[in-house]
């Protein structure tokens, strides 16, 4: 029996797309509080496939709120509820 690169690699990309799903955008640098300035919701989505065709690995809807603190324009990955409560024009995170 061959091994294949590819799955290794295809399990690679998978790890990094998950993990990556998870961290902010921006850095150490971004600001940690500012005015919601949009809203944005990834579906969910198939990560891979098997020989079938059948989806082996899903990833997640991921919800993320934008905001500005003056300077910096930032986006996080927030959780559901989160996603929910806040509204263009509000305080992240309300004081």
């Amino acid at each position: 029996m061959a091994r294949r690169p590819g799955r290794r690699l295809l399990a690679g990309v998978c790890l990094l797309a998950v993990a990556l799903a998870g961290c902010d955008r921006g850095g150490d640098a971004t600001p940690t509080s500012g005015t919601v300035t949009d809203k944005k919701l990834d579906p969910p989505r198939c990560g891979a496939w098997n020989k079938q065709h059948q989806c082996t690995h899903r990833i997640p809807t991921r919800y993320e709120i934008c905001f500005e603190d003056g300077k910096k324009h930032t986006c996080r990955t927030v959780p559901q509820h989160d996603w929910e409560r806040y509204k263009v024009g509000d305080h992240y995170p309300a004081s």
